[in-house]
């Protein structure tokens, strides 16, 4: 997973960044450690100033990965209009855990439960739950959508009413 360079973006649970350098820098006992540096992609003006880094070998601890490919679009989308499985079981608390493992695939699973949920509790539905579908549709519309080049808009609707339509 260190396959990362200068120019790539980068995704975690929340935001689209680029790597926009790498550099050696010494970690706390002095040793050499490489790194890389990112920004978020869209920083309001307060913000511009923001950058992260993170050593290159611990990449795969940080939440970090390269964007879902067009390919993993289109494999999201086709997971997405499959019935909900009957035996998969809505726990809300592995909702969050799930979702910090960062991977649109292995999120499907999760927002059609939830898009389940609401559907089965109407009024009922819990407030967090529908922030955290809310969150998870946002997110992966953001991303869907740079990797796509498709509006925000389009994107968003679009995974709702495949939601719609696998849960009738």
């Amino acid at each position: 997973m260190t396959d990362f360079k200068v120019g790539d973006h980068i995704v975690d649970f929340e935001n689209i960044y680029q790597i926009y350098a790498v550099k050696t820098q010494k970690d706390l006992k002095g040793a050499p450690v490489k790194c890389f540096f990112y920004r978020p992609l869209e920083a309001s003006e307060r913000d511009k100033s923001v950058v992260a880094s993170v050593p290159i070998d611990n990449v795969a601890k940080s939440g970090l990965r390269h964007l879902i490919s067009k390919d993993g679009v289109k494999e999201f989308f086709k997971l997405l209009g499959k019935p909900l499985d009957t035996a998969l079981l809505f726990e809300p608390k592995l909702t969050k855990e799930a979702l910090y493992l960062n991977d649109p695939i292995k999120t499907v699973p999760i927002l059609k439960l939830l898009f389940q949920n609401k559907i089965q509790t109407a009024e009922k539905f819990a407030k967090t739950n529908s922030e955290v579908m809310e969150r998870i549709v946002k997110h992966l519309s953001d991303e869907i959508a740079f990797v796509t080049k498709k509006s925000f808009k389009s994107i968003h609707s679009q995974i709702l009413s495949t939601l719609k339509k696998s849960s009738t």
